[in-house]
């Protein structure tokens, strides 16, 4: 037959009636393309329940009763949406040829979005509830569908793009029956913003699901991937071998096994904090394989519900040996760099329940060199210490107990069947330390990327709990490795940084950092600039990005650009310029001011170890050299000199908290850059000394610490009253840079969290726009007056980092008022941010809640 086929009458007519319908369709696509030669089944699927549409906003906020459905972002503020359509009559392995979603438009809206949808990856999926991160926190499908929306017109239908991969991936799942319910998941990226009319707003206009499939034939049953052979790769499914390789550990480093583990709690045992550790033996997975799935299943021995977020990494060694009862046994381990973020559901009694997906430790554990087929794999398991889950432990029941799963491909080997393709890849890809290739299929507890800690120690050390020590640049960065709704807050405080509107907008004036920098003034180095710096390096131990570490350097050099000999004593010095009340009058002009000087120099010894810690390039190792000498050489012998003190310390105190604790932080990083164990004894006494200066008082939640505003040391002095606003960044910042660091009582969970509920409880109001006084609220509090000073203010709050306890916050206060604030503040401005702060504040507690 040649090329040129002869087309009916009838089949013309049809193609005409087809074509004039894609032209007349609402607000987005044409109909997919007509294949003549099939009859499919359609079904449409309304919104049956208020429960069923729902939406989730920055935080894991649930909302679940309003008249509209915003995707993306609701007033610049960015949620993801979730739809649920119940009694779907497709059958099991049904193929299907296409589908959509209908949605009626609530608003007029025509900014560019991208929207991406996914279905839930479960057989049945259960109705959305106002648990937080109730949409977030549920398994996807590897497929994903891109959805690009035209301009909406206020009441006018329109429909998706091609969702039928999304719904194919759910109807071949082995446990998937006709009449089950499948959810939609439909995230975007945070801009723009497209308003549907919800069930809460009219059961009548409600998104709608339509699918069109035809029956599986009966000689082409559902496939699913193929079973790679011996020769390509293999699956492990392991249950513990022995009651002694699951253990808990105390906070106190007691080590419980046996009979006294019948339950495995996770996080927390009885309101002390604790960690799990699991031990798998003969792991019959050769070294250098390719690791395409990995997770743990338990059975829930008790029901749980509180948010948790638990912590999963390995043990970092070729054969883990056995657990013992040592104290500290499981901490004193080295770990993996590679970790995993697991948020549990809630659990039932007798639930069986998955981690996240493991890949990324396994792959770690079985690329090392001296990895065999056979060894043992370790994993441990530590939560945030706030609320727990309960599994069965293998002393209990062998059956019932943890088990292991691995997938995984041999390189070499050719590749396996694969599933069917999803038509583009997650948009959270999760960086792994090694090449690993992205998991066929999300696992059941879904989860974003977890950040690179620092690399293990050596065997025997003992290894910080928290993940954000290291300091090093990574050179393949990519913001595609942040979780979408950290990425959106990166590009908002990036653009803030790359774009300055500080000459554009005479109200930004006074906020320049470039101004600070280059100011020569210790007041506005000191103050203004260490805290949008430090605020630079908080979020550079998150995304360890060069372009941070640049901007770093850059304000930084602006700073050493202005260090002169100002008073002729041989030792380079900037100078106290900014005359705020008439106590400082006297210092105006020279270098004097103690309080001044010790801010000043904690910011530079903290950004002359990030440039140490950088020092493999030749232009951060001349930085590092040239700040650690001026630190020692010029303003440490200055006042060592002034005060007649050539050796020991302190050469130079405040006790007023904020530079108490500021000094602290220098101290601590003069350690690091000398290596000098004076420092670090110092640092340490201060410390204490600061834990000893916090006041427990109880509070809406929890235990909480208030403090006064002096802080006694070499001299006795009496109560100043509680610290106000203006100074609680300062003493903040500090006591958040060494938690990251893991210095002392700062690395204390329990210590930071009672700081944080201080200023939760008594500072904060639920209007973002005023803040009381002090520390203790506006009333006497603790036995400390709470002296009549200002309130703060919104405009304060979005310019400086009172954010930063953000990560022990266990009440949600400071991640809302972050993101109200922000919409107040830059309501016009979502896509030329001025901002820095509030965007770092984000990425700082979306990456670490």
């Amino acid at each position: 037959m040649n090329a040129s086929v002869r087309r009916s009458p009838l089949f013309l007519a049809l193609l005409g009636l087809l074509l004039l319908s894609a032209c007349s369709r609402g607000i987005d696509d044409a109909l997919p393309a007509f294949e003549p030669l099939s009859a499919p089944t359609t079904v449409r699927i309304p919104i049956v329940a208020a429960s069923d549409d729902a939406e989730e906003v920055t935080g894991g906020r649930m909302e679940l009763d309003g008249g509209l459905l915003d995707f993306s972002a609701k007033q610049g503020v960015p949620q993801i949406v979730g739809l649920r359509f119940q009694n779907l009559a497709i059958p099991r392995g049904a193929r299907i040829t296409s589908a959509h979603l209908e949605v009626r438009a609530g608003l007029a809206h025509s900014s560019p979005v991208t929207l991406q949808v996914r279905a839930q990856a479960a057989d049945n999926a259960p109705t959305f509830t106002s648990a937080r991160h109730n949409i977030s926190s549920r398994p996807t499908t590897a497929a994903v569908a891109t959805w690009r929306p035209v301009a909406w017109t206020q009441g006018r239908w329109g429909r998706s793009s091609e969702l039928k991969d999304v719904i194919q991936e759910v109807v071949s799942r082995s446990g998937w029956r006709s009449g089950n319910a499948l959810a939609l998941i439909v995230t975007g990226d945070g801009r723009g913003e497209r308003a549907a009319i919800a069930f809460g707003g009219n059961p009548a206009n409600v998104p709608v699901l339509v699918v069109s499939f035809e029956p599986a034939q009966a000689s082409a049953p559902v496939t699913s991937p193929a079973t790679p052979t011996p020769q390509t790769g293999g699956s492990v499914r392991l249950p513990l071998a022995s009651p002694e390789d699951d253990i808990e550990e105390t906070a106190t480093g007691t080590i419980r096994t046996g009979a006294s583990t019948r339950s495995l709690d996770f996080s927390v045992e009885g309101g002390v904090a604790q960690s799990v550790g699991l031990r798998f033996t003969n792991v019959t997975v050769p070294r250098g394989a390719r690791i395409t799935g990995a997770h743990i299943d338990f059975k829930a021995s008790a029901a749980d519900s509180g948010s948790l977020t638990l912590t999963v990494r390995g043990i970092s060694a070729d054969n883990t040996p056995r657990f013992t009862t040592a104290n500290r046994n499981l901490s004193q381990r080295p770990t993996t760099t590679a970790a995993a973020l697991w948020r549990p559901r809630p659990w039932e009694v007798g639930q069986a329940v998955r981690t996240a997906d493991l890949s990324a430790i396994v792959q770690e554990i079985v690329n090392r060199p001296n990895w065999r087929s056979g060894n043992a794999m370790a994993f441990v398991i530590s939560g945030d210490g706030r609320t727990k889950r309960s599994a069965v432990s293998r002393d209990v029941s062998a059956t019932d107990g943890p088990r292991l799963t691995i997938t995984y491909e041999m390189a070499a080997a050719p590749a396996p069947t694969p599933p069917p393709p999803a038509p583009a890849p997650s948009p959270d890809p999760t960086p792994a330390p090694a090449p690993t290739p992205p998991a066929p299929q999300p696992t059941p507890e879904p989860t974003p990327p977890a950040p690179q800690p620092e690399p293990a120690p050596a065997p025997g050390s003992k290894r910080p709990r928290g993940s954000y020590t290291t300091l090093r640049a990574n050179p393949n960065f990519s913001r595609n490795q942040l979780a979408a709704e950290v990425r959106l807050w990166y590009d908002r405080l990036m653009s803030a940084i790359e774009h300055p509107k500080y000459h554009t907008h005479s109200a930004l004036a006074g906020s320049d950092p470039s101004r600070w920098a280059s100011s020569g003034d210790l007041f506005l180095i000191g103050r203004s600039l260490n805290t949008h710096v430090t605020t630079l390096i908080t979020v550079f131990r998150i995304t360890r990005d060069p372009q941070l570490l640049d901007e770093i350097d850059r304000l930084m050099q602006l700073t050493r650009a202005d260090l002169r000999d100002y008073n002729g004593d041989g030792y380079l010095n900037w100078r106290y310029l900014t005359l705020t009340e008439p106590s400082g009058a006297p210092f105006i002009g020279d270098d004097y001011h103690e309080m001044d000087e010790i801010l000043t120099h904690s910011l530079v010894a903290a950004a002359a170890y990030v440039f140490q810690q950088n020092a493999a390039d030749p232009r951060y190792a001349e930085r590092a050299a040239f700040w650690t000498d001026y630190l020692q050489n010029h303003f440490e012998a200055k006042w060592r000199q002034r005060k007649n003190r050539p050796t020991g310390f302190p050469f130079i105190t405040k006790e007023l908290t904020h530079a108490y604790s500021q000094w602290i932080r220098y101290h601590y990083y003069m350690n690091k850059l000398t290596g000098d164990g004076r420092y670090l004894s110092e640092a340490r006494r201060m410390a204490n000394n600061v834990a000893n200066h916090m006041i427990e008082v109880d509070s809406p939640a929890g235990p909480a610490f208030i403090w006064d505003h002096r802080i006694s040391d070499v001299r006795r002095y009496s109560n100043m009253g509680c610290q106000m606003f203006v100074y609680l960044r300062h003493t903040m910042q500090a006591f958040q840079d060494l938690a990251l660091e893991e210095f002392s009582v700062f690395a204390d969970h329990g210590f930071m969290s009672k700081v944080s509920n201080g200023f939760t409880s008594f500072v904060m109001d639920d209007d973002v726009n005023s803040y009381a006084p002090t520390i203790c609220g506006s009333s006497d509090r603790g036995g400390l007056q709470a002296r009549a000073t200002t309130r703060g203010t919104r405009s304060q709050f979005a310019g400086w980092p009172y954010y930063v306890t953000g990560p022990w916050d266990g009440t949600g206060k400071l991640l809302d008022a972050t993101i109200r604030t922000y919409a107040l503040t830059e309501a016009h401005h979502m896509n030329a941010p001025r901002k820095t702060v509030l965007p770092a504040a984000m990425v700082l507690m979306l990456a670490t809640q």
